[in-house]
């Protein structure tokens, strides 16, 4: 159906004005049968094409909306039809509605904030403010229906989450309460310890976010790389087994099953434990420290060196003498039944008998090649 109106001329309307008017009527009867519109000599524009089912256009006096996409209806107005007059001013639309200048408010057909709810309108509440229930694209006030309204942040007309804009209406990121794209949680806060971290993964050890008791976290469960998986840092002492560690029973204590250097109790670990006298990390003899955790000397039962026995004493009357050689006259050590024992100094002037017996010289005599002394018992020894 058509609707077309035509107010009367105003007092000072010319006949030419008259005139225009019937000719209008005349061309929006040819435009309502093809459903399109001549605006104003550019290319037709068809009802197909009306964004919202409607548009509102001046061809002369003429204003057009279009109420169904199929229909189009018109309002010829003779008012300030005058030569140089344009129906088109700032003044002919109001929200909700059109008119020719200086004329009445006419509602729109079929148009959001008319009052009347159309087919494809979830609502209308005869006004285009939002928030108040009906938004302007009258749908009702929702996260989702594409209207920012208060307490939204953002409304791109889904609730679809991960999209820049999620469906509790807050742009998507940590913390926003709803879990989307790599996030394994999300709370609604950036806060930490609270069962979801700031980084929204959930509160543990290795989720990159240091909390609680922990006293690192890299953000993995590896050993050894500066931040074990206990989060704690990589150490002998913070119990994992890591690096060069034979053991680690999370404590420095000694004299457990896992001395203080994490190596299992031994000698020769580096580590002097008690009852070693040094440990220099061997079992290598005569370097300091011997395979016995004692220190290199006669009668700590390493026979080292020049050490011809070592029995680990230095008591004399048994198989290895305090020196560490063989019990026997000349060994340098004088035992119980030795009057002296200058070790390979015996028989010299002055120094002691082959048979460790003290010389008593009675004469000495020098010779070209040798020195001669004449001893006790009529015996002569000679040396050079």
């Amino acid at each position: 159906m058509v609707l077309l109106r035509t107010m009367s001329p105003a007092p000072n309307a010319s006949l030419f004005a008259v005139k225009r008017t019937r000719a209008l009527f005349a061309a929006a009867l040819f435009l309502v049968a093809s459903c399109s519109l001549l605006n104003r000599g550019r290319d037709e524009v068809t009802c197909e094409a009306l964004e919202g089912g409607r548009i509102n256009s001046c061809e002369g006096s003429v204003i057009a909306s279009c109420s169904d996409g199929v229909t189009v209806t018109y309002k010829v107005c003779d008012t300030k039809l005058l030569p140089g007059d344009d129906v088109c001013e700032a003044s002919w639309q109001t929200p909700g509605a059109y008119r020719c200048a200086d004329a009445e408010p006419v509602p729109l057909l079929n148009a959001c904030g008319n009052g009347t709810k159309a087919d494809f309108e979830g609502c209308d509440d005869g006004n285009l403010t939002d928030g108040d229930g009906c938004d302007t694209n009258c749908t009702e006030t929702a996260c989702g229906n594409g209207v920012k309204t208060d307490g939204e942040a953002c409304d791109d007309g889904n609730v679809v989450d991960d999209d820049g804009c999620d469906s509790n209406c807050t742009e998507t990121a940590c913390g926003n309460g709803v879990k989307a794209g790599t996030e394994l949680c999300d709370d609604g806060n950036v806060a930490d310890d609270d069962g979801c971290d700031a980084n929204c993964t959930k509160t543990g050890c290795g989720n990159g976010i240091k909390t609680g008791t922990e006293a690192c976290d890299d953000g993995n469960v590896v050993d050894g790389d500066g931040c074990d998986s206990n989060c704690i840092p990589t150490g002998c002492g913070n119990g994992i087994k890591a690096g060069t560690e034979l053991c680690d029973d999370g404590n420095i204590i000694e004299g457990d099953a896992c001395d203080p250097n994490c190596k299992l109790p031994a000698c020769g670990n580096g580590y002097k434990a008690m009852g070693e006298a040094c440990d220099d990390g061997n079992i290598i003899e005569n370097d300091g420290c011997d395979s016995n955790c004692t220190k290199t000397a006669c009668g700590n039962g390493i026979k080292a060196g020049t050490e011809v026995c070592d029995d680990g004493n230095l008591a004399e009357g048994d198989a290895c003498d305090p020196n560490c050689k063989l019990p026997a006259c000349g060994n340098g050590y004088k035992a119980a039944a030795e009057a002296c024992d200058a070790g390979t100094k015996n028989a010299i002037l002055g120094e002691c008998s082959l048979t460790c017996v003290v010389n008593n010289v009675l004469k000495v005599a020098d010779g070209y090649d040798h020195t001669c002394a004449l001893i006790t018992g009529g015996k002569v020894r000679c040396w050079g």
